[in-house]
């Protein structure tokens, strides 16, 4: 209640925890969530940082006042059903003069879905079919709503909720991607190349196929593009190249052993976990201490640490036999799974993840390396790849919004409330 006194054009959220449905309790220990994103589909994913602002929500679990409920125009009476209120709503309010918070002291227990217990399974259906996250997208999005599903816009008709744009006078979609450039920008969402990858040996490229890639046609291939913020202390790839493996004759202290034949021989099988004492591990390469101060860093919170899919929720995560999986993006870039680095280490080019050594692409196909490492701790080969860049600048759009919107009215704290907040 003291962050709606505070702002009447509010939006708050709880943080939201699992509810035991047993026993109707708050599951113990069970973590919590409450930021979410939105990508160009107006689909959404969590995220957390440090900041209680957050850019949309996640569903009906928000309070504001009757005020700006009233004000605001409540429910587009165009959706029906859950989805696409928890992305429009807070769109709405940031761009017509409100924020939307969470409060860290409210928790809601939530029951989440689980196709393991039948019990959790929704128990309504909707009789004919809705597109409420494309009706987001037509009121919002502005001069971006080409992104959305690569052009493929259903017929909506939101013709109210562009004459409440009107009445409240909200500004552009810009403006949105600016207040949350940090998520923007800063984890690649909207890259500055976007392309395929294609096999020199086949000339196939990876295609999506459910959790994994297969060799394809490259005209029907996966646009991919570098995502996901810099962690602390994420290596430099150039800083990283210059250091090769030593092999020694000496024994080396690693921690709780020893092992002979440098650092390079500590790990075996349990990565960073036995590269300790005379050993430092950096981003799954066991190196001598020395070596390891010699490693650049990355500014954090900058882009890029992953690979992600062109328009979608998913990023390259771990490695299977078959090449990379996938898993939702982490665009904090904490997600280990979810590191990648391009590299020439040894002297061989490579991508370094958190996972296997994989070696070219006829077909996928993992190994374990020389000196085994644990799933989260090594590094695959990228040798028979090349980049297909694709036709289209996908920056420029937002570059020259962001231009024009600087020079209209400015980013001024005392006009729009946001420039030195955190985001």
């Amino acid at each position: 209640m003291q962050l709606l006194r505070a702002k009447t054009r509010r939006l708050v959220i709880p943080m939201i925890g699992g509810l035991d449905i047993d026993t109707w309790d708050e599951i113990p220990n069970g973590g919590f969530v409450g930021k979410c994103w939105v990508n160009f589909n107006a689909d959404w994913w969590w995220y957390d940082d440090e900041s209680d602002y957050t850019p949309v929500i996640s569903g009906g679990l928000v309070a504001t006042t009757r005020q700006w409920w009233t004000e605001s125009g409540g429910f587009d009476p165009g959706m029906h059903g859950w989805g696409g209120e928890n992305t429009e709503q807070p769109i709405r309010t940031w761009l017509c003069g409100g924020d939307v918070m969470r409060a860290k002291s409210s928790i809601v227990a939530h029951m989440w879905r689980t196709e393991a217990d039948p019990r959790t399974i929704a128990r309504y259906k909707i009789r004919q079919k809705y597109d409420n996250v494309a009706r987001t997208a037509a009121a919002w999005f502005d001069e971006f709503l080409p992104k959305f599903r690569s052009g493929d816009l259903p017929h909506v008709n939101v013709s109210q909720t562009l004459a409440l744009k009107q009445r409240l006078g909200c500004k552009p979609f810009a403006y949105f991607l600016h207040r949350f450039r940090k998520i923007y920008l800063d984890s690649g969402m909207l890259p500055e190349l976007v392309f395929r990858i294609r096999s020199r040996s086949t000339g196939l490229c990876l295609q999506r196929r459910n959790r994994e890639y297969v060799l394809h046609n490259c005209q029907a291939g996966t646009w991919f593009h570098r995502g996901n913020m810099i962690p602390e202390q994420f290596p430099t790839p150039a800083s990283l190249a210059s250091l090769s493996p030593k092999r020694e004759d000496k024994l080396v202290n690693c921690g709780g052993h020893q092992a002979k034949g440098g650092c390079d021989a500590c790990p075996q099988g349990h990565g960073s976990e036995w590269c300790n004492a005379d050993c430092t591990w950096v981003f799954a390469v066991c190196m001598s201490t020395d070596d390891a101060k010699q490693v650049e860093r990355q500014k954090p919170k900058t882009c890029c640490s992953g690979i992600r899919e062109w328009n979608s929720l998913d990023c390259w995560a771990g490695l299977g036999g078959n090449g990379p999986g996938t898993a939702l993006c982490d665009i904090t870039g904490h997600s280990t799974d979810q590191q990648h680095l391009d590299s020439k280490y040894a002297g061989e080019d490579q991508a370094l993840q958190a996972s296997r050594i994989c070696r070219g692409l006829n077909p996928l196909h993992c190994v374990h390396p020389r000196v085994r490492v644990s799933p989260f701790a090594c590094r695959f080969s990228a040798v028979g790849l090349e980049l297909q860049q694709a036709p289209v600048d996908w920056k420029l759009p937002f570059k020259s919004l962001v231009k024009l919107w600087v020079l209209i009215h400015g980013f001024r704290k005392s006009a729009v409330g946001f420039a030195q907040e955190p985001v």
